[in-house]
Formats: structure tokens, sequence, C-alpha cells
């Protein structure tokens, strides 16, 4: 007991115990705490007061006869520190918890976030691989349209055995030598054109994929 305190002067209380004071207390109180729970019964007559003349009629006492030392000063302190710790212990496992919680969070959130961008590039690598073909396509398309010459259509039958030839009436031709007229002047314009607007759709594509990539690297 440190008295009663008379002033306040700010934040500092004036005439309370000072911060010395006050750790030797808590040491005092833990040094109790150790030696009650090494010697239970030695502490608890030392907080009792008990001589050594005391301590001899122990041996009397029956061995049914209730304990007094429960409502010891001693016993209430061991109770006291033993609730703190168990309190303290407590919250060490929760913030154990709440840490492993996030952990496992954080890892599963990086693995979502890494099959996102691995599906990302996979999907960009196909539609990489598909303009190009489209480009291509496109391209033979214009030059087809642009050299204006006869294109012979070749069979999977062009090797066709003579005895089949042999049967075909006059006037009929074999599958291999059928030729495909030569396109007319509005035709080849309508094909150019066609080309030239799939063209331009496959750049209007290609950059709006371009802005897609651009806003999703930006956000």
């Amino acid at each position: 007991h440190y008295g009663t305190v008379a002033t306040v002067d700010g934040d500092k209380v004036c005439g309370g115990p000072s911060a010395d004071e006050l750790r030797k207390k808590v040491e005092a109180q833990l040094a109790a705490y150790v030696d009650a729970i090494e010697h239970p019964t030695q502490a608890t007559r030392d907080a009792k007061g008990e001589t050594d003349e005391d301590r001899s009629d122990d041996g009397e006492r029956t061995p049914n006869a209730p304990d007094a030392d429960n409502g010891s000063p001693a016993s209430a302190m061991f109770e006291a520190l033993t609730a703190e710790l168990q309190a303290r212990d407590e919250e060490r496992g929760r913030v154990l918890r709440v840490e492993a919680q996030r952990r496992a969070s954080d890892e599963t959130k990086q693995r979502e976030a890494e099959q996102l961008l691995r599906k990302r590039l996979k999907w960009l690598e196909h539609a990489k691989t598909r303009r190009k073909r489209r480009a291509e396509r496109e391209r033979l398309a214009a030059e087809l349209a642009k050299s204006g010459t006869a294109t012979v259509v070749q069979s999977t039958r062009e090797h066709a055995s003579g005895a089949e030839a042999v049967g075909l009436e006059k006037g009929v031709t074999t599958e291999a030598n059928v030729a495909m007229p030569e396109p007319n002047e509005a035709f080849r314009s309508a094909l150019d054109w066609s080309a030239r607007a799939a063209q331009a759709l496959q750049e209007v594509r290609t950059r709006q994929l371009e802005l897609k990539d651009g806003f999703a690297t930006l956000a």
C-alpha cells in the first residue's frame, strides 16, 4: 500500500508509486508465484506468518481435516497469476491463428493470380497464332484476286487408272483437268475489296486487343 494520492500535476500523479517501486513489486509477486509453485505448503505458511512451532503441529492434523489455506493471500495470488498466464496464452494463440489464416489467404490469392496470368498468356499466344493464320489467308486471297490467271483444280483422283479414263463419253473430261474460268473485272474488284475489308477489320481487332492489354496493365 502506497498511501492516499494527494494531488495531480498534469499527467503525473503526486504521491503515487514510482516506476522503480512498481517494477520491484511486480518482481516480488513473480518470485512469490514461482516459490508458491515449487513449495506450495511453505509459501502458504510464510504468507500466514507461522513459526517453526506452529509447523510442528501439522503432523497432528488429521488427513481429512479441511484445508484452511485456500483463502490465503498466496493462494489468491497464485490463482490470479494463473488466470493471467492463461489469458496471455489464449491471446497468443489467437494471434497465431489469425496470422496463419492471413498467410493461407495470401498464398491462395497468389496461386489464383498465377493461374490467371498463365491463362492470359496462353490466350494471347493463341490469339496471335490465329491472327497470323488469318492474315496469311487474306494475303493469299488478295494475290489471287490480283493475279488474273486461271487456277487448275487438282483432284485426289488425278492419278486414276487408264481403265476408268477409257470409259468416259465424248466431251467428258476427268476431274484432274477441270479448270476454273478466268474471273471477270467485277469479280476481281469485289474480291479485292473483300480482301481489303478483311484486312482493315483485322487491324481494328488487333488495335482493340492492344487497347485491352494496355488497360489491363494500367489496372
